[in-house]
C-alpha cells in the first residue's frame, strides 16, 4: 500500500471517529458522581427553554450517597453545592425553588403535566440573557440535571423525564411522573471592556511607524 493510500485511510478513520463522537452527543469528562449513575443517560433535548435545547446535562443519578435522601432539600442543597463540579463551571448559584406540585407559582416558578412524563415549565420573573440556569427533574428515586447558557431572555420551556427514569413498558418507553422540579440561576460575570482605538489614533500610529521606519533606513544608509 502506498504512503498516499495509507494517508487516505488514516484521514477517513479519523473523520469516522469524530463523526461518531459528535453524533453521540456531549462527551463528559470523568463524572465525580459516576457511582450514582443509574445507567439511563440524559439528553440535552429532554428539557428546552424558549425552544432551545439545554447546553449540557448530567445524570440520571440515583438519590443515594451524596444526594441521599434527595437531590434538593429546603435550602437547595446538596445539589446547589454540586452544580459547579457537575458542569465544570464557577458561578455563585441561587436556589429559586423546589416545586413539588403542579401549577403552584408561589415563587413565580411553576410546571404542569401535558402527557406521561412530560409537560411545560415557566418562571414569571424571567431569566436574563446574562444569566445561566440549571433545572433538576426528580422522579421517584432518580434525577437528571440540565444546564443552560443561552445568552437570551427565558421564561418558559418544556420538560420530559425520559432521561431521568422510564416506565416499565419496554415497547413504548416513556418517562415516569415528575416528583418535583427545581430551578437554580447564576449571574455571569461582566466581561472586561476592550477599548478600541479611535480611527484618528490608529492613523497617527501608522504614520508614526512609517516615519520611524524611514528614519531607520536613512540611518543605516549613512
Amino acid at each position: 500500500m502506498s504512503p498516499f493510500t495509507l494517508s487516505k485511510v488514516f484521514i477517513s478513520a479519523t473523520a469516522a471517529i469524530v463523526a461518531t463522537t459528535l453524533s453521540a452527543g456531549i462527551v463528559h469528562a470523568d463524572d465525580p458522581y459516576e457511582e450514582l449513575l443509574t445507567g439511563l443517560s440524559c439528553n440535552v433535548t429532554d428539557v428546552t427553554a424558549e425552544g432551545l435545547n439545554a447546553t449540557d446535562c448530567a445524570g440520571a443519578y440515583a438519590t443515594d450517597g451524596v444526594f441521599s435522601p434527595n437531590d434538593v432539600l429546603g435550602d437547595g442543597n446538596p445539589l446547589l453545592g454540586e452544580l459547579n463540579t457537575m458542569f465544570d463551571v464557577d458561578y455563585d448559584w441561587l436556589f429559586i425553588d423546589k416545586d413539588d406540585s403542579e401549577n403552584s407559582a408561589d415563587t413565580g416558578m411553576t410546571w404542569d403535566t401535558t402527557g406521561e412524563g412530560k409537560g411545560t415549565w415557566s418562571f414569571l420573573d424571567g431569566i436574563g440573557k446574562d444569566q445561566v440556569f440549571a433545572i433538576s427533574l426528580k422522579t421517584s428515586t432518580s434525577f437528571s440535571v440540565y444546564y443552560f447558557d443561552l445568552g437570551i431572555e427565558v421564561d418558559s420551556g418544556l420538560w420530559d423525564t425520559i432521561g431521568t427514569s422510564l416506565t416499565g413498558n419496554p415497547r413504548n418507553p416513556t418517562g415516569r411522573d415528575l416528583s418535583h422540579f427545581s430551578l437554580f440561576i447564576a449571574d455571569k460575570p461582566d466581561e472586561p471592556d476592550t477599548k478600541v482605538p479611535e480611527p484618528g489614533m490608529v492613523l497617527g500610529l501608522g504614520l508614526f511607524a512609517a516615519g520611524s521606519l524611514r528614519k531607520l533606513r536613512r540611518t543605516r544608509d549613512v
